[in-house]
């Protein structure tokens, strides 16, 4: 996913300006390109292509869970913290960036391109206050473009480190829940999932000792009796 503001505008390299989006479209289309052993590798998330949504949509949601599902975060710097929804503190570039590094922070890579920039900030200056000193704390490593050029080089330099290491990480953090029970659960959706997990746990209980109480068991721990017994899903 290629996280930024859109319309603001980006220096090229022969001296002219772009808007952001031109470049992140570019880029997308780069990256989608690139094929290994012949076969298609990624797939560029950019809201430019998105379908229209529905009346019962929420962008600002659907923009933060599109973060949530990618598994890298290219994130295109200009300074702009973007736009607002209802009363929320943030725009949307601060809260896409924030919420990368809650959840996962590996797989987020920043593009500084301020120093490409071709038209004034735009945009709330509080929201756009906030979004600068919220990347000062982050401390975050990044690159500086000074122009579209550049920032589609080092966006792509970006992608090659993040596959790399997550490789790397991969292969050397390999743990049970690759294989076997885990790796099935997680195909479930989440009812499912929840009873495949109870009956596992109730059938190692029984062959234990415990007590079957058809959906509930009695198992003896430290000489207590305690009752094991699954709770309902409540509706959200």
């Amino acid at each position: 996913m290629i996280s930024s503001r859109c319309l603001d505008k980006i220096r090229t390299a022969n001296g002219n300006s772009i808007d952001v989006s031109a470049l992140r479209i570019r880029t997308k289309g780069v990256i989608e390109a690139f094929k290994l052993f012949e076969r298609d590798t990624f797939e560029c998330w950019v809201h430019e292509d998105e379908p229209t949504l529905d009346g019962g949509a929420d962008i600002w949601d659907h923009c933060l869970d599109a973060v949530r599902r990618c598994d890298i975060l290219l994130v295109l710097d200009n300074g702009n913290a973007g736009w607002a929804k209802g009363t929320e503190q943030i725009g949307i570039c601060h809260a896409e960036l924030a919420e990368a590094l809650r959840t996962n922070a590996a797989k987020v890579r920043v593009v500084d391109i301020q120093n490409a920039a071709a038209s004034k900030l735009s945009g709330s200056k509080e929201r756009n206050r906030r979004f600068a000193e919220y990347m000062e704390r982050q401390e975050l490593g990044k690159r500086l473009a000074t122009n579209d050029d550049e920032a589609l080089r080092f966006m792509l330099d970006a992608l090659q480190d993040a596959v790399a290491a997550m490789v790397h990480l991969g292969v050397n953090n390999r743990r049970s829940w690759d294989t076997g029970a885990p790796l099935d659960w997680s195909r479930l959706d989440y009812a499912r999932r929840k009873s495949a997990m109870e009956n596992v746990l109730q059938a190692s209980l029984k062959s234990e000792g415990a007590e079957d109480m058809g959906a509930a068991c009695i198992h003896q721990i430290e000489n207590e009796q305690v009752y094991f017994s699954a709770m309902p899903c409540l509706p959200r």
